[in-house]
């Protein structure tokens, strides 16, 4: 069996994902660039990422849309225009990774959040993407990003992105059973 190639691209958050957390049955492309939004990432795509042909793509993107107080409609909108033109070079499985829950984050309130990961569900189910649901894994029982995943209530720790893997390889090996 050959290592399975994933392409990985969004903000930050994703930037800090990479080969690091992976064994050697996967190749990793981090194309994450910190402070990204949707904007940025869609001009940014180009078919030189594709060259290696991964076998799934994870978009994880909008958190700093929401700083930068974009509506949910135009975010949705940016990521179909993303779809779009990753699907103009590659017809890999794209994988949608749902914003995470924040811990007292102003211009990411958990409420809003949640309102836009139902329409990235939405999304998923129509332009034939899987929905991967990490949100509900990463919230405490207040509704907030757990305390032990997060140092600043916005980015990760090494425990939410061992999580985040682990997963994340539970959602790719169904495509292998």
């Amino acid at each position: 069996m050959h290592a399975t190639k994933i392409l990985f691209i969004g903000d930050s958050i994703t930037a800090s994902f990479g080969s690091n957390h992976f064994d050697e049955n996967f190749i990793i492309d981090n194309r994450g660039v910190s402070g990204d939004s949707t904007v940025e990432t869609l001009s940014r795509i180009s078919k030189e990422w594709f060259e290696f042909k991964p076998d799934f793509i994870s978009l994880c993107i909008g958190t700093n849309d929401f700083a930068r107080f974009r509506s949910n409609d135009f975010i949705i909108a940016q990521i179909e225009e993303i779809i779009s033109e990753i699907r103009k070079y590659s017809d890999s499985k794209i994988i949608l990774t749902t914003i995470f829950p924040s811990r007292e984050n102003k211009p990411r309130p958990n409420s809003r959040i949640d309102k836009f990961n139902e329409l990235l569900k939405i999304t998923a189910e129509k332009r034939n993407a899987l929905f991967f649901d990490l949100n509900k894994l990463m919230k405490d029982e207040s509704n907030q990003l757990k305390e032990e995943f997060t140092d600043d209530g916005l980015h990760l720790k090494e425990s939410a992105y061992n999580l985040w893997r682990d997963e994340l390889v539970k959602l790719i090996q169904k495509f292998f059973d």
